[in-house]
Protein backbone atom coordinates (compact mmCIF):
# COMPACT_ATOMS: atom_id res chain seq x y z
CA UNK A 1 0.00 0.00 0.00
CA UNK A 2 2.85 2.24 0.87
CA UNK A 3 6.18 2.63 -1.49
CA UNK A 4 8.61 3.05 1.11
CA UNK A 5 11.35 4.99 -0.87
CA UNK A 6 9.20 7.71 -1.48
CA UNK A 7 7.16 7.41 1.59
CA UNK A 8 3.89 7.53 -1.00
CA UNK A 9 0.71 5.90 -1.51
CA UNK A 10 1.47 3.25 -3.97
CA UNK A 11 -1.94 4.40 -6.23
CA UNK A 12 -2.12 1.24 -8.38
CA UNK A 13 -2.58 -0.92 -5.39
CA UNK A 14 -5.22 1.50 -4.06
CA UNK A 15 -7.08 1.81 -6.66
CA UNK A 16 -6.65 -1.72 -7.00
CA UNK A 17 -8.43 -2.59 -4.00
CA UNK A 18 -11.04 0.17 -2.90
CA UNK A 19 -14.15 1.50 -4.49
CA UNK A 20 -13.72 5.38 -5.74
CA UNK A 21 -14.88 7.13 -2.47
CA UNK A 22 -12.80 5.18 -0.76
CA UNK A 23 -9.97 5.78 -3.58
CA UNK A 24 -10.46 9.57 -2.69
CA UNK A 25 -10.01 9.18 0.84
CA UNK A 26 -7.21 6.98 1.49
CA UNK A 27 -5.30 9.11 -0.97
CA UNK A 28 -6.12 12.51 0.88
CA UNK A 29 -4.04 11.30 4.31
CA UNK A 30 -0.68 12.76 3.43
CA UNK A 31 1.88 10.53 5.20
CA UNK A 32 5.33 10.92 6.69
CA UNK A 33 8.71 10.65 4.82
CA UNK A 34 9.84 9.62 8.85
CA UNK A 35 7.50 6.50 8.25
CA UNK A 36 5.84 6.47 11.97
CA UNK A 37 3.56 4.15 13.79
CA UNK A 38 -0.23 5.15 12.73
CA UNK A 39 -2.39 6.95 14.98
CA UNK A 40 -5.56 7.86 15.33
CA UNK A 41 -6.31 11.97 14.45
CA UNK A 42 -9.83 14.05 14.38
CA UNK A 43 -8.97 15.91 11.39
CA UNK A 44 -12.38 17.88 11.34
CA UNK A 45 -10.50 19.91 14.46
CA UNK A 46 -7.33 22.14 14.12
CA UNK A 47 -5.47 20.47 16.29
CA UNK A 48 -6.29 17.24 15.28
CA UNK A 49 -8.67 15.83 18.63
CA UNK A 50 -12.18 15.05 18.75
CA UNK A 51 -14.26 17.47 19.70
CA UNK A 52 -18.16 16.58 20.01
CA UNK A 53 -18.73 20.00 18.54
CA UNK A 54 -17.08 19.22 14.86
CA UNK A 55 -18.95 15.87 15.26
CA UNK A 56 -22.33 17.37 15.47
CA UNK A 57 -21.58 20.05 12.69
CA UNK A 58 -20.33 17.33 10.08
CA UNK A 59 -22.63 14.92 11.03
CA UNK A 60 -25.66 17.29 10.55
CA UNK A 61 -24.59 20.39 8.65
CA UNK A 62 -25.60 22.85 11.30
CA UNK A 63 -24.88 26.76 10.67
CA UNK A 64 -26.19 27.13 14.84
CA UNK A 65 -24.30 24.36 16.11
CA UNK A 66 -21.15 26.20 16.35
CA UNK A 67 -23.21 29.10 18.21
CA UNK A 68 -24.65 26.38 20.51
CA UNK A 69 -21.46 24.80 21.64
CA UNK A 70 -19.21 27.54 21.71
CA UNK A 71 -21.35 30.74 22.86
CA UNK A 72 -17.71 32.70 24.11
CA UNK A 73 -15.53 32.63 21.10
CA UNK A 74 -18.97 32.82 18.76
CA UNK A 75 -19.36 36.47 20.63
CA UNK A 76 -16.06 37.23 20.28
CA UNK A 77 -16.29 36.88 16.42
CA UNK A 78 -19.77 39.04 16.27
CA UNK A 79 -18.21 41.83 18.11
CA UNK A 80 -15.26 41.70 15.51
CA UNK A 81 -17.52 41.53 13.01
CA UNK A 82 -19.62 44.19 13.72
CA UNK A 83 -16.71 46.25 14.89
CA UNK A 84 -14.74 45.98 11.47
CA UNK A 85 -13.98 49.29 9.23
CA UNK A 86 -16.83 48.50 6.69
CA UNK A 87 -20.06 49.69 5.56
CA UNK A 88 -23.28 48.84 7.68
CA UNK A 89 -24.85 47.27 4.85
CA UNK A 90 -21.64 45.31 3.86
CA UNK A 91 -21.71 43.93 7.71
CA UNK A 92 -25.87 42.95 7.26
CA UNK A 93 -24.55 40.89 4.56
CA UNK A 94 -21.23 39.17 6.47
CA UNK A 95 -24.19 38.62 9.20
CA UNK A 96 -26.44 36.83 6.98
CA UNK A 97 -23.88 34.93 4.87
CA UNK A 98 -22.21 33.50 8.52
CA UNK A 99 -25.37 32.52 10.00
CA UNK A 100 -26.41 30.70 6.12
CA UNK A 101 -28.80 33.21 4.98
CA UNK A 102 -28.50 34.28 2.00
CA UNK A 103 -30.75 33.15 -1.08
CA UNK A 104 -28.69 30.61 -2.38
CA UNK A 105 -30.01 27.75 -4.61
CA UNK A 106 -29.04 25.15 -1.98
CA UNK A 107 -31.21 27.94 1.21
CA UNK A 108 -33.99 27.66 -1.40
CA UNK A 109 -33.75 24.37 -2.11
CA UNK A 110 -34.90 24.05 1.52
CA UNK A 111 -38.12 25.77 1.44
CA UNK A 112 -38.76 25.00 -2.40
CA UNK A 113 -38.63 20.85 -2.45
CA UNK A 114 -36.67 19.78 -5.95
CA UNK A 115 -35.39 22.78 -6.76
CA UNK A 116 -32.13 22.39 -8.91
CA UNK A 117 -29.01 23.42 -6.40
CA UNK A 118 -26.36 23.54 -8.93
CA UNK A 119 -24.36 26.79 -9.02
CA UNK A 120 -25.83 29.09 -12.09
CA UNK A 121 -22.28 30.51 -12.70
CA UNK A 122 -19.88 27.44 -13.22
CA UNK A 123 -22.12 24.74 -13.22
CA UNK A 124 -19.76 22.33 -11.18
CA UNK A 125 -20.65 22.48 -7.46
CA UNK A 126 -23.72 23.05 -5.32
CA UNK A 127 -24.64 26.32 -5.10
CA UNK A 128 -23.94 27.19 -1.78
CA UNK A 129 -22.81 30.50 0.42
CA UNK A 130 -18.94 28.88 0.60
CA UNK A 131 -19.11 27.75 -2.99
CA UNK A 132 -20.12 31.69 -3.70
CA UNK A 133 -18.21 33.39 -1.92
CA UNK A 134 -14.79 30.96 -2.11
CA UNK A 135 -14.97 28.92 -4.82
CA UNK A 136 -16.78 29.81 -7.51
CA UNK A 137 -14.85 31.25 -10.66
CA UNK A 138 -15.76 34.85 -9.70
CA UNK A 139 -15.23 34.40 -5.99
CA UNK A 140 -11.73 33.10 -7.09
CA UNK A 141 -10.85 35.93 -9.93
CA UNK A 142 -11.67 38.60 -6.75
CA UNK A 143 -9.15 36.60 -4.09
CA UNK A 144 -6.66 36.66 -6.72
CA UNK A 145 -6.58 40.09 -7.36
CA UNK A 146 -6.63 41.09 -3.85
CA UNK A 147 -4.42 38.46 -2.58
CA UNK A 148 -6.33 37.29 0.42
CA UNK A 149 -6.61 34.58 -1.00
CA UNK A 150 -4.08 32.96 1.30
CA UNK A 151 -6.30 33.15 4.28
CA UNK A 152 -9.02 31.03 2.96
CA UNK A 153 -7.45 27.37 2.35
CA UNK A 154 -8.49 24.58 4.42
CA UNK A 155 -11.26 22.22 4.80
CA UNK A 156 -14.36 24.15 5.82
CA UNK A 157 -17.91 22.27 5.93
CA UNK A 158 -19.58 25.91 5.84
CA UNK A 159 -19.14 29.63 5.04
CA UNK A 160 -19.51 30.03 8.74
CA UNK A 161 -16.35 28.17 9.80
CA UNK A 162 -14.48 29.84 6.68
CA UNK A 163 -15.33 33.21 8.10
CA UNK A 164 -14.22 31.95 11.83
CA UNK A 165 -11.00 30.64 10.61
CA UNK A 166 -9.76 34.21 8.40
CA UNK A 167 -11.03 36.15 11.43
CA UNK A 168 -8.00 33.96 13.52
CA UNK A 169 -5.88 34.28 10.26
CA UNK A 170 -5.82 37.80 9.50
CA UNK A 171 -5.03 40.67 11.06
CA UNK A 172 -7.96 42.94 13.01
CA UNK A 173 -7.42 45.63 10.36
CA UNK A 174 -8.07 43.53 7.57
CA UNK A 175 -11.38 42.01 9.02
CA UNK A 176 -13.21 44.90 6.87
CA UNK A 177 -11.51 44.14 3.91
CA UNK A 178 -12.12 40.63 3.55
CA UNK A 179 -16.28 41.68 4.88
CA UNK A 180 -16.14 44.21 1.86
CA UNK A 181 -13.93 41.84 -1.00
CA UNK A 182 -17.25 38.73 0.09
CA UNK A 183 -19.70 41.43 -0.64
CA UNK A 184 -18.44 42.70 -3.71
CA UNK A 185 -18.24 38.65 -4.90
CA UNK A 186 -21.43 38.47 -4.17
CA UNK A 187 -22.99 41.62 -6.16
CA UNK A 188 -20.39 40.49 -8.71
CA UNK A 189 -21.89 37.14 -9.13
CA UNK A 190 -25.45 38.63 -9.21
CA UNK A 191 -24.51 40.63 -12.01
CA UNK A 192 -23.51 37.76 -14.32
CA UNK A 193 -26.18 35.92 -13.46
CA UNK A 194 -29.09 38.68 -14.06
CA UNK A 195 -27.42 41.24 -16.05
CA UNK A 196 -25.29 39.07 -18.20
CA UNK A 197 -22.38 41.26 -16.78
CA UNK A 198 -19.20 39.14 -16.71
CA UNK A 199 -16.73 39.47 -14.26
CA UNK A 200 -14.22 42.25 -14.14
CA UNK A 201 -12.22 41.73 -11.26
CA UNK A 202 -9.73 44.82 -11.78
CA UNK A 203 -12.79 47.20 -11.66
CA UNK A 204 -14.38 45.50 -8.65
CA UNK A 205 -11.39 45.90 -6.56
CA UNK A 206 -11.23 49.24 -7.48
CA UNK A 207 -14.76 49.68 -5.64
CA UNK A 208 -13.83 47.83 -3.04
CA UNK A 209 -10.82 50.16 -2.85
CA UNK A 210 -12.50 53.27 -3.45
CA UNK A 211 -15.11 52.53 -0.58
CA UNK A 212 -12.64 51.31 2.09
CA UNK A 213 -10.49 54.72 1.37
CA UNK A 214 -13.48 56.64 1.82
CA UNK A 215 -14.34 54.99 4.90
CA UNK A 216 -10.89 56.31 6.25
CA UNK A 217 -11.19 59.12 5.06
CA UNK A 218 -7.97 58.46 2.86
CA UNK A 219 -7.78 59.16 -0.78
CA UNK A 220 -7.63 55.60 -2.82
CA UNK A 221 -4.49 55.23 -4.55
CA UNK A 222 -4.48 53.15 -7.91
CA UNK A 223 -6.06 49.40 -8.25
CA UNK A 224 -4.34 47.87 -5.63
CA UNK A 225 -6.14 47.03 -1.86
CA UNK A 226 -5.47 49.37 0.08
CA UNK A 227 -2.13 49.42 2.23
CA UNK A 228 -1.41 46.71 -0.22
CA UNK A 229 1.22 47.87 -2.90
CA UNK A 230 2.33 44.58 -5.48
CA UNK A 231 4.76 43.44 -3.47
CA UNK A 232 8.42 42.18 -4.83
CA UNK A 233 10.30 39.18 -3.93
CA UNK A 234 12.99 40.75 -1.95
CA UNK A 235 16.62 39.26 -1.97
CA UNK A 236 18.28 37.37 1.56
CA UNK A 237 20.72 39.16 3.07
CA UNK A 238 24.31 38.63 2.09
CA UNK A 239 25.52 34.76 2.83
CA UNK A 240 22.13 33.87 3.00
CA UNK A 241 19.75 31.57 0.28
CA UNK A 242 15.99 32.57 0.29
CA UNK A 243 13.60 29.49 -0.13
CA UNK A 244 10.50 30.20 -1.87
CA UNK A 245 7.37 27.83 -2.26
CA UNK A 246 4.22 26.89 -3.31
CA UNK A 247 1.73 23.73 -3.03
CA UNK A 248 -1.75 23.40 -5.45
CA UNK A 249 -3.92 21.15 -6.24
CA UNK A 250 -5.09 20.05 -9.64
CA UNK A 251 -8.50 18.72 -9.76
CA UNK A 252 -8.76 14.98 -12.04
CA UNK A 253 -5.31 14.87 -11.21
CA UNK A 254 -3.65 14.98 -7.71
CA UNK A 255 -1.59 17.51 -6.17
CA UNK A 256 1.58 19.69 -6.79
CA UNK A 257 4.36 21.68 -5.48
CA UNK A 258 6.84 24.16 -6.94
CA UNK A 259 9.70 25.57 -5.10
CA UNK A 260 13.09 28.04 -6.09
CA UNK A 261 16.22 28.57 -4.28
CA UNK A 262 17.91 32.15 -5.14
CA UNK A 263 20.63 34.21 -4.07
CA UNK A 264 21.23 38.00 -3.01
CA UNK A 265 21.53 38.69 -6.62
CA UNK A 266 17.97 37.31 -7.05
CA UNK A 267 20.26 34.93 -9.05
CA UNK A 268 18.29 30.78 -9.32
CA UNK A 269 20.42 28.50 -7.75
CA UNK A 270 17.89 25.66 -7.34
CA UNK A 271 14.92 25.01 -8.54
CA UNK A 272 12.53 22.01 -8.43
CA UNK A 273 8.80 20.89 -9.22
CA UNK A 274 6.96 17.57 -7.93
CA UNK A 275 3.45 16.19 -9.18
CA UNK A 276 1.33 13.65 -7.05
CA UNK A 277 -1.50 11.41 -7.81
CA UNK A 278 -2.15 12.41 -3.81
CA UNK A 279 -5.84 14.16 -3.60
CA UNK A 280 -4.50 16.68 -0.43
CA UNK A 281 -6.50 19.62 0.17
CA UNK A 282 -5.05 23.04 -0.32
CA UNK A 283 -3.72 23.77 3.05
CA UNK A 284 -1.69 20.25 3.12
CA UNK A 285 -0.58 20.59 -0.51
CA UNK A 286 1.13 23.91 0.65
CA UNK A 287 2.94 22.55 3.76
CA UNK A 288 4.34 19.40 1.90
CA UNK A 289 5.44 22.32 -0.43
CA UNK A 290 7.11 23.86 2.32
CA UNK A 291 8.48 20.19 3.71
CA UNK A 292 10.22 19.13 -0.06
CA UNK A 293 11.44 22.83 -0.58
CA UNK A 294 13.56 22.24 2.99
CA UNK A 295 14.38 18.88 2.32
CA UNK A 296 15.82 19.79 -1.13
CA UNK A 297 17.59 22.91 0.44
CA UNK A 298 19.37 20.23 2.99
CA UNK A 299 20.09 17.74 0.42
CA UNK A 300 21.59 20.95 -1.93
CA UNK A 301 23.95 21.52 1.07
CA UNK A 302 22.60 24.89 1.72
CA UNK A 303 23.49 26.49 5.43
CA UNK A 304 21.55 29.58 5.85
CA UNK A 305 17.72 29.77 4.40
CA UNK A 306 15.43 32.36 4.56
CA UNK A 307 12.01 30.13 3.99
CA UNK A 308 9.12 31.92 2.12
CA UNK A 309 5.75 30.73 1.63
CA UNK A 310 2.69 33.11 0.58
CA UNK A 311 0.52 30.42 2.81
CA UNK A 312 0.11 32.58 6.27
CA UNK A 313 -1.03 30.40 8.26
CA UNK A 314 1.67 27.95 8.02
CA UNK A 315 4.27 30.14 8.41
CA UNK A 316 2.58 31.07 11.53
CA UNK A 317 2.47 27.75 12.25
CA UNK A 318 6.42 26.92 12.23
CA UNK A 319 7.34 30.45 13.66
CA UNK A 320 4.85 29.94 16.86
CA UNK A 321 5.88 25.92 16.93
CA UNK A 322 2.38 24.70 16.66
CA UNK A 323 1.81 21.66 18.07
CA UNK A 324 -0.95 19.15 17.52
CA UNK A 325 -2.16 15.36 16.44
CA UNK A 326 -3.90 16.17 12.94
CA UNK A 327 -1.83 15.44 9.71
CA UNK A 328 -1.09 19.32 8.96
CA UNK A 329 0.89 18.92 11.89
CA UNK A 330 2.65 15.53 11.13
CA UNK A 331 4.04 17.47 8.45
CA UNK A 332 5.13 20.39 10.50
CA UNK A 333 7.26 18.08 12.54
CA UNK A 334 8.69 16.32 9.38
CA UNK A 335 9.87 20.06 8.04
CA UNK A 336 11.46 20.57 11.74
CA UNK A 337 13.20 17.64 11.67
CA UNK A 338 14.76 18.74 8.33
CA UNK A 339 14.97 22.36 9.52
CA UNK A 340 17.34 21.00 12.18
CA UNK A 341 19.81 20.13 9.96
CA UNK A 342 20.51 23.64 8.47
CA UNK A 343 22.66 26.01 10.31
CA UNK A 344 20.26 28.64 10.59
CA UNK A 345 16.87 29.38 9.45
CA UNK A 346 14.01 32.08 8.80
CA UNK A 347 10.50 32.42 7.98
CA UNK A 348 8.75 34.69 6.07
CA UNK A 349 5.29 35.36 4.80
CA UNK A 350 4.87 36.96 1.27
CA UNK A 351 1.97 37.26 -1.18
CA UNK A 352 1.42 35.91 -4.33
CA UNK A 353 3.34 38.63 -6.30
CA UNK A 354 6.21 38.28 -4.38
CA UNK A 355 6.41 34.37 -4.75
CA UNK A 356 5.49 33.89 -8.76
CA UNK A 357 8.14 31.59 -9.55
CA UNK A 358 7.60 29.35 -6.94
CA UNK A 359 3.74 29.43 -7.91
CA UNK A 360 4.76 28.90 -11.96
CA UNK A 361 6.81 25.85 -10.84
CA UNK A 362 3.49 24.72 -8.68
CA UNK A 363 0.91 24.95 -11.03
CA UNK A 364 2.31 25.73 -14.82
CA UNK A 365 4.86 22.82 -15.39
CA UNK A 366 3.60 20.17 -17.77
CA UNK A 367 2.43 17.24 -15.65
CA UNK A 368 4.78 14.39 -14.81
CA UNK A 369 4.26 12.05 -11.52
CA UNK A 370 7.57 12.32 -9.49
CA UNK A 371 9.88 14.89 -8.84
CA UNK A 372 12.15 17.37 -11.19
CA UNK A 373 15.33 19.45 -9.88
CA UNK A 374 17.29 21.91 -11.85
CA UNK A 375 20.42 23.55 -10.53
CA UNK A 376 21.20 24.29 -14.31
CA UNK A 377 19.29 24.80 -17.52
CA UNK A 378 15.97 25.85 -15.84
CA UNK A 379 12.37 25.61 -17.66
CA UNK A 380 11.54 28.42 -19.91
CA UNK A 381 8.65 29.54 -17.66
CA UNK A 382 10.85 29.66 -15.09
CA UNK A 383 13.73 31.82 -16.71
CA UNK A 384 11.22 34.45 -17.75
CA UNK A 385 9.41 34.82 -14.72
CA UNK A 386 13.18 34.98 -13.13
CA UNK A 387 13.94 37.89 -15.69
CA UNK A 388 10.81 39.69 -15.03
CA UNK A 389 11.43 39.87 -11.12
CA UNK A 390 15.18 40.69 -11.87
CA UNK A 391 14.04 43.73 -13.40
CA UNK A 392 11.56 44.66 -11.01
CA UNK A 393 14.01 44.84 -8.33
CA UNK A 394 16.49 46.94 -10.37
CA UNK A 395 13.98 49.50 -11.36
Amino acid sequence: MIHLPTASWNVAKVKELFLPFEQERILSIPLSVRLLNDSICWDLEKGGDYSVRSAYRAIFGDYEAEIRTSGSSSSNFWGRMWAAATLPRVKVFFWRARRGALPTLVGLSKRIPGKNIVCSVCRVEDESELHCLRDCITARLLWDECDLGSAMTGCFQSFGELAAACFERLPREEHGLFMTVCWEIWGARNRWIFEGERCDPRRSMDYVTKLISELKGEEGKGGCVVGRARQRWIPPPAGWAKLNVDGGVCEGLGSSAGAVIRDEKGMALLAAAWSFEDLWEPRIAEAKALLLGVKAAVEAGFVRVVVESGCQGLINAMKSQEDGRSCFHMILDDTRHFCSLLGSVSWSFVRREGNRVAHVLAHSMPWEVGGRVWVADFPSTVCSTLTVYLSMNES
